[in-house]
């Protein structure tokens, strides 16, 4: 590590050997898949279920993940007061495990097998049921708008003004982690399959929403979501170049019915930037811990630290 750590300094934690772990780092093709802030010299925040939370921590043992830091550097003050508002209000975290990677197959770009794309069909419809809880949500409790975005410590860099504001290039890209780089030829992002008029789901009403998903779709506890999570793992790390499917195929053929369940995700999260008043992208929501470390282009790495949370 290059610099001794301070508040305000982001942690991005290299991915557990679990299956959503594992899946998002393979989604942005980089070895993370967790953001946290240090918070004091010996505690971090970050979102964990259900919400925002404080953890002490030491140093020197635990989980590795790699320091960085805004540069050129700024006073911290206004990172730790925009994270205590946070945690002072017991804030919750909105985005369930299913939407965010039903978020991450639809923005980043897959090896589009009928394995996967089957696999992909289950947690979009899954994550529309859960976009719709979350909108109640949000109609209901107003005052927790700003946390429904993907990552927390994005938001609390966000909240601080032009100054703090993580700038990512090139949008939300793939990381470039090279040996699991896939061909780009054999790739497509589902999100370009959006057909514009998909876009007057954003006008939905609110008593509408529950009846919007197909019941059949719908994950019913915590042991069917990790096996569908296992699934998509498994179906995304074999993905077999030569029997993916061609966009122009999906197209054309409707494999797997994606087109009309990217129309209505895309919808759904349309109506979610509207109701959050953003005026930004669908991708947007779905920053993730691999677009700190390589995309981000005033965030310096200062190399790797290893933390352990103190229980």
């Amino acid at each position: 590590m290059k610099k001794a750590y301070q508040p305000g300094d982001i942690l991005i934690f290299k991915a557990e050997d679990d299956f959503l772990s594992r899946s998002i780092a393979w989604l942005t093709n980089s070895d993370v898949s967790h953001s946290a802030m240090f918070y004091t010299k010996d505690s971090i925040v970050e979102t964990i279920a259900p919400g925002v939370v404080q953890n002490r921590v030491c140093t020197g043992k635990g989980d590795f993940a790699y320091l960085l830091r805004l540069t050129p550097s700024k006073d911290s003050a206004p990172l730790i007061q925009a994270a205590k508002k946070y945690l002072d209000a017991g804030t919750q975290y909105n985005f369930p495990a299913l939407l965010y990677l039903g978020g991450l197959l639809l923005c980043r770009r897959i090896t589009p097998t009928k394995r996967l794309l089957s696999i992909t069909e289950r947690i979009m419809d899954a994550a529309c049921l859960e976009l719709d809880k979350l909108l109640q949500r949000l109609a209901k409790h107003p005052e927790n708008r700003s946390m429904v975005c993907s990552q927390f410590v994005y938001q609390v860099y966000e909240d601080c003004g032009e100054a703090y504001r993580i700038h990512i290039h090139g949008a939300l890209q793939n990381g470039f982690k090279q040996d699991n780089m896939l061909q780009e030829t054999h790739t497509i992002r589902l999100l370009d399959l959006q057909e514009p008029a998909a876009i007057s789901l954003a006008a939905t009403k609110e008593s509408d929403l529950d009846a919007v998903s197909d019941v059949k779709c719908v994950i019913r506890d915590v042991e069917e979501e990790e096996n569908l999570i296992a699934q998509l793992y498994q179906a995304l790390s074999s993905a077999d170049t030569e029997n993916s499917i061609a966009m122009d195929s999906i197209e054309r053929d409707g494999s797997f019915e994606m087109v009309p369940i990217v129309n209505k995700f895309a919808g759904k999260l349309k109506k979610l930037t509207q109701v959050l008043g953003m005026d930004a992208p669908i991708d947007s929501l779905f920053v993730a811990p691999a677009d700190f470390v390589y995309h981000a282009e005033n965030l310096e790495n200062l190399g790797e630290i290893q933390i352990e949370r103190i229980r």
